[in-house]
């Protein structure tokens, strides 16, 4: 998706409320080296206005009237929760996975011709990721989405970079989680996939509320619906299959 020597920056909101949902997805070219923070803006105080002071300068003051009732305020959803709603709605769920399939993604050894795939995004070095390739890569097809967000960055770029060079390198992904791949330099146009997906990556765990961390995992539900998931747990494995086959829980 990304030109020569072009940034990316991949960013959006998932709106839902009350069976009326939205996806708005924001791609742009232009990103500035650094993003400088505007300074704290102060606001003066209105001069106070001056108050007559003998009685026959005040003005009449109007009869008091009787307070109104304070309308009833409906308590509002914050953003994350209306997130998590949009991904139980089978269409905003599927822009989402659309939105997904446009990164660059390293197939899983079931994601060939799978009507029906997992998106997971993870650092090769990672061991929960490494963790969640072994149990659930064999079971359920997962499109992994590769990024480099430990440190140091620069050796996690050239593994992904290996990874991203051709089209077929899923069967390189155990060597890439057990530190065997060597890696190359990344070229301008692999930076700027990596920098999608790493924009991606933060804007889906921002939106949802999430903690910042690998694997993020997205896995759809057979109604349609998506079940996400930040970091993995021994005994989550199953349960993860269970609920891509299944849709439980």
């Amino acid at each position: 998706m990304s030109g020569l020597g072009k940034q990316v920056i991949w960013s959006g909101t998932i709106l839902g409320l009350a069976g009326i949902t939205a996806v708005s997805y924001v791609l742009t070219h232009r990103q500035p080296e650094r993003i400088a923070e505007a300074p704290p803006a102060y606001y003066p105080a209105a001069p106070a206005q001056q108050i007559p002071s003998t009685p026959a300068q005040r003005p009449e003051l109007p009869p008091p009237q009787p307070m109104r009732q304070p309308l009833p305020q409906q308590p509002s959803a914050s953003g994350a929760e209306i997130a998590k709603t949009a991904m139980q709605n089978p269409a905003t769920a599927k822009q989402v996975l659309d939105l997904f399939e446009r990164l660059s993604w390293v197939p899983g050894s079931r994601a060939q011709g799978a009507a029906r795939t997992a998106y997971i995004f993870f650092d090769p070095r990672c061991p929960y990721c490494h963790q969640a390739f072994d149990e659930l890569d064999q079971q359920i097809p997962i499109k992994w989405l590769p990024m480099a967000v430990l440190e140091p960055a620069a050796g996690g770029e050239r593994i992904v970079a290996e990874l991203l060079k051709d089209e077929n390198s899923g069967p390189r992904l155990p060597e890439a989680f057990a530190g065997r791949l060597p890696g190359i330099t990344p070229s301008p146009e692999i930076r700027a996939k990596l920098l999608e997906t790493i924009s991606a990556f933060k804007t889906m765990y921002e939106t949802l509320g999430l903690q910042a961390g690998v694997p993020l995992m997205f896995v759809p539900r057979p109604d349609g619906t998506i079940y996400f998931q930040s970091g993995i747990e021994r005994g989550d494995g199953p349960k993860i299959i269970a609920t891509f086959r299944e849709g439980k829980p």
